[in-house]
């Protein structure tokens, strides 16, 4: 359907798609025999039609799809997968796409490996260690418990929980921006890690640790 490919291409639902999508279902109820057998106002069944369309098109987005005159209609956003060999790529990751930090350069003279630019997000969100360039580490988001934590401040809601097999953790989490169902799950070795991989499923971002 041309609106699915539309709300795809988009990348999330917004709000108003919802709220028309609930009034869409008001209307059917109160109204479908107008949908099924052609009005005698003019235009009136095609627009029905149309609101009909957009109303499907974003229960299609939501698990499990939507069946309705006999059809099913699933979808789901891109995702986009990348490939990591090492913890500290996908903190510099999680900088990137969850706090929009960029002028990322790596040095291999410091254990800390990657630094950002001071200044991009703005500065008083970094410490400069060098008066110069103004650099400062990337945090630990996958290893430091505090630096993974400030990742939840990013969001509406987190949960966080231990899986029955005692080994690994699970991270939930909403988003804030006012962006209807854009939420992320993941499960990791580590509460760390599965905070950083459920806000990057926040941005249609999969990654896969391949070595780390």
């Amino acid at each position: 359907m041309l609106r699915i490919m539309e709300i795809r291409q988009m990348g999330y639902i917004p709000d108003y798609l919802y709220e028309e999508a609930r009034k869409t279902g008001d209307l059917i109820a109160n109204c479908g025999d107008r949908l099924l057998f052609r009005s005698t106002k003019l235009g009136e069944t095609a627009q029905l039609f149309n609101q009909a369309a957009l109303a499907i098109a974003v229960l299609a987005f939501q698990p499990g799809g939507v069946e309705i005159f006999g059809f099913k209609f699933e979808a789901s956003f891109p995702k986009h997968m990348i490939n990591i060999k090492s913890l500290r790529e996908l903190d510099k990751l999680v900088a990137e796409k969850i706090f929009g930090w960029c002028d990322f350069w790596e040095s291999s003279a410091t254990s800390t490996g990657w630094y950002y630019l001071k200044g991009c997000p703005p500065q008083e969100q970094a410490i400069g260690v060098d008066a110069k360039r103004q650099e400062a580490p990337v945090p630990k988001y996958s290893t430091d418990v505090a630096a993974a934590w400030s990742i939840t401040e990013k969001f509406y809601s987190a949960n966080i929980s231990k899986l029955s097999n005692g080994t690994e953790y699970s991270a939930y989490l909403v988003t804030t921006d006012g962006e209807a169902n854009v939420d992320g799950l993941a499960t990791a070795k580590t509460v760390e890690i599965a905070l950083c991989l459920a806000a990057l499923k926040t941005k249609n971002i999969e990654v896969v640790l391949s070595d780390a």
